[in-house]
């Protein structure tokens, strides 16, 4: 529960105390200059630490994951503190730093480089509004991860690079500038409702919303050329979403689970989509494919119960067996006469000679004549069509 140093040490190495669960205190003495990477990673019970004036480095993780540390204060000779030092540190709400420190202050308990150009850490008892000073031009990642308090956050003109607000469950509205390139996942920001994306962005990464279960409106700009797997994961109450022009691909499970998606806008510049993309989008009564599209993969629509009508645009040449898989009111496949692969009849999807029929609508009921020139019948061709009394 409790450890004294002796004097003589000059130094906590890699993981020395790592998953000491039951440690609550520990006393660093004056010898001690540099606590190194994952030291008191996972720590989870130590609740308060002294550090001594001659340490000059805090390594990597050193105290990642100590769930009770409640306020952190930076000696004034520490000039390294390592990448996600303090991470999911929940219960801390004051991170202060020695006047003298060279390298490092803090401003309303968040750290920040001695210049204040970056922001390097925000407590995760940080709570309500929070505006990040003006001059910052960088936000480090992870800075703001698991500040579950926190219900906005102005961040100013002049910040460049990623940011990331993983884990801000209270978190409603965030506004990012001109000149942020790259966003970082804001998972299980279940509270967020509304995202602007700004124009300076090229990319979504993958699963950067996952789990924003309030998110309504999201506005991708025309400069973002890709978006991620699952960037849109589980957005329950997203209710449309416009892909921009230049994205080439809907990739695995881009808005998987969005079930109040009713609409969504495909450019010319997509060719395929893949695995998953839009399962159990239940809400979705429509979609317009663009010519440009050549592929639909396995189980990308599935579930899509408010689907209707599927219309195959000229170049589409690869429709995976699943990708309608349990479209209940699915009631016609329609082909572009262009179309090369597909063919359609009576509402029913075959290939382009008529020779096997590949998806019957779930709609489709009564009596159904096969056409005589068929001769074969794909896997799945009949699955769930139980308003069929006779083939």
């Amino acid at each position: 529960t409790s450890v004294i140093i002796p004097d003589s040490v000059t130094s906590i190495g890699d993981y020395a105390f790592e998953s000491c669960a039951s440690l609550t205190g520990i006393t660093i003495p004056d010898s001690v200059t540099s606590i190194e990477d994952s030291a008191f990673d996972g720590c989870s019970s130590l609740t308060n630490i002294v550090f001594s004036d001659n340490l000059t480095n805090i390594g990597k993780e050193a105290f990642s994951n100590c769930y009770n540390l409640t306020s952190i204060n930076i000696p004034k000779n520490v000039t390294s503190i390592g990448e996600n030092a303090f991470y999911s540190c929940s219960s801390v709400t004051e991170i202060t730093v020695d006047l003298d420190n060279s390298a490092y202050t803090s401003k309303d308990n968040v750290l920040f480089d001695k210049n204040m150009e970056t922001l390097l850490h925000c407590p995760a008892k940080k709570s309500g509004d929070y505006t990040i000073p003006n001059g910052v031009t960088s936000i480090e990642s992870n800075a703001f991860l698991h500040c579950s308090e926190l219900t906005s956050v102005i961040i100013p003109d002049g910040v460049t690079g990623s940011i990331s607000f993983g884990g801000c469950s209270s978190l409603t509205s965030v506004n990012i500038p001109d000149g942020v390139t790259e966003i970082e996942p804001f998972w299980n920001c279940d509270s967020l409702t509304n995202v602007t994306i700004p124009n300076s962005v090229t990319s979504i990464n993958p699963y950067t919303f996952q789990g924003c279960y309030n998110l309504t409106d999201i506005t991708i700009p025309n400069s973002v050329k890709s978006i991620g797997d699952g960037a849109f994961y589980d957005c329950s109450s997203l209710k449309s979403i416009v892909i921009p022009d230049g994205v080439t691909s809907i990739g695995y499970s881009t808005v998987w689970g969005c079930s109040s998606l009713t609409s969504v806008v495909i450019p010319d510049s997509v060719t395929d989509i893949e695995y998953v993309a839009f399962l159990d989008c239940s809400s979705l009564t429509d979609i317009v494919f663009p010519d440009s599209l050549t592929s639909i993969g396995t189980a990308a629509f599935t579930n899509c119960s408010s689907l209707t009508s599927i219309k195959i645009p000229k170049n589409l040449t690869t429709i995976d067996d699943l990708a309608f898989d349990n479209c209940s009111n699915l009631s016609e496949f329609i082909v572009d006469p262009k179309n090369p692969s597909f063919s359609s009849e009576d509402g029913v999807l075959f290939d382009k000679n008529m020779e096997t029929l590949l998806i019957c609508p779930m709609t489709k009921s009564g009596t159904y004549s096969i056409p005589s020139n068929v001769t074969s019948i794909g896997a799945v061709a009949f699955k769930y069509c139980e308003k069929l009394t006779l083939i």
